[in-house]
């Protein structure tokens, strides 16, 4: 199937052992099946609120709760931008099943997208240029809030610098390679000609940094980290990034009272209305229990003031230099890669912060 699928129903069976709720939990064996049909087809799960379960035995005796009611979709409907939301009902008087909804969502209206660092910045030849010069800013303040301020305004030379060298990677990858093929016939009709064969050795140089700043930027956006250097398969890394998006994007929820949502700026509100409901309030501070240091195994004085040691800064670079590159990025959008290639730049810095 080439074109935009969706297919629902009731398949009658799990796709996982946590898809049912008592009874004998379902073998591998009895999901395999499902489950390889599922991954050759290309399809999954559309994002769902309601009943996980959607299936009970309707048993005193031996009560089971299954999940064998879904909606799925495969990679073009995900390529052809659609969004779509599953609802299912309790199962009622007149059926063991859940009754499913299905809303055809529109897209929703695009909002700012936070900072992040893409590790294949740090390749280019201008990068550490980039960063000393964004660094150079003069702020003014204790040194924490200097750093926080010169980490903040790097951003906007690190997005200038993407827009120049990155923006469109695969346009600009395949436009590269292209050129870089019209030379090779160019040259094969003039073999002496030493002016196109030092174009095509340039061109070849330029083409091959861009596949592989491909690569790097599609394979840090679907977050694998099980392919080999040698992968450059950029539909299978186009359909991850895109089934992350579907995984990740809340389209809809299911309030305490009910009843489901589906506008964004209506879902936003929920939540911070539902973690104020929980953050937002004191709870009085319990007595501490003393009996309680008493009971299992506790610390010797030395390992104890181990803990107290004051951490050096080569310590702090070991465990940054041990951290992948393709690891998610903190809180500010910069990555481990960021800060093992400025290490000299920012390192004295944070060092003289105090942060190290």
């Amino acid at each position: 199937m080439n074109m935009p699928w969706l297919i629902l129903g009731d398949f009658n069976c799990e796709k996982s052992p946590t898809e049912k709720q008592l009874g004998a939990t379902p073998t591998w064996y009895e999901l395999k099946d499902f489950a390889d049909c599922c991954f050759s087809l290309g399809l999954n799960d559309a994002p769902t609120t309601g009943c996980y379960f959607t299936w009970y035995s309707n048993s005193d005796s031996t009560p089971v709760w299954c999940k064998l009611d879904r909606v799925l979709f495969n990679n073009e409907w995900l390529e052809a931008g659609l969004l779509c939301n599953a609802h299912f009902s309790p199962p009622g008087c007149l059926s063991d099943h859940s009754p499913g909804i299905v809303s055809i969502l529109d897209p929703p209206a695009s909002q700012p997208k936070p900072f992040r660092f893409f590790n294949m910045w740090a390749d280019h030849r201008d990068f550490m240029a980039t960063v000393e010069n964004g660094w150079n800013l003069n702020v003014e303040g204790t040194l924490q809030f200097c750093l926080c301020r010169k980490l903040k305004a790097l951003k906007g030379h690190l997005k200038a610098f993407n827009n120049l060298h990155f923006s469109h990677i695969s346009v600009r990858a395949k436009e590269a390679d292209l050129a870089l093929q019209d030379a090779q016939i160019q040259l094969e009709s003039d073999p002496e000609n030493a002016t196109i064969r030092d174009s095509v050795r340039e061109l070849k140089k330029k083409a091959v940094f861009l596949a592989e700043a491909e690569r790097h930027f599609y394979y840090q956006k679907a977050k694998l980290h099980f392919l080999k250097m040698g992968d450059r398969n950029t539909k299978f890394f186009h359909d991850m990034v895109k089934r992350n998006a579907a995984k990740s994007s809340i389209l809809a929820i299911t309030k305490t009272d009910g009843t489901t949502i589906t506008s964004a700026m209506e879902i936003g509100h929920e939540f911070v209305s539902y973690f104020t409901s929980l953050l937002g309030t004191e709870v009085p501070t319990l007595p501490v229990d003393n009996d309680v240091f008493n009971w299992g195994p506790k610390l010797s004085f030395e390992l104890a003031l181990e803990l107290c040691r004051v951490v050096t800064p080569e310590e702090v670079k070991q465990a940054i230099f041990h951290i992948s590159d393709n690891k998610a990025p903190g809180s500010d959008g910069y990555s481990a890669c960021f800060f093992k290639r400025a290490w000299h730049i920012v390192a004295l810095f944070a060092r003289r912060a105090g942060f190290l």
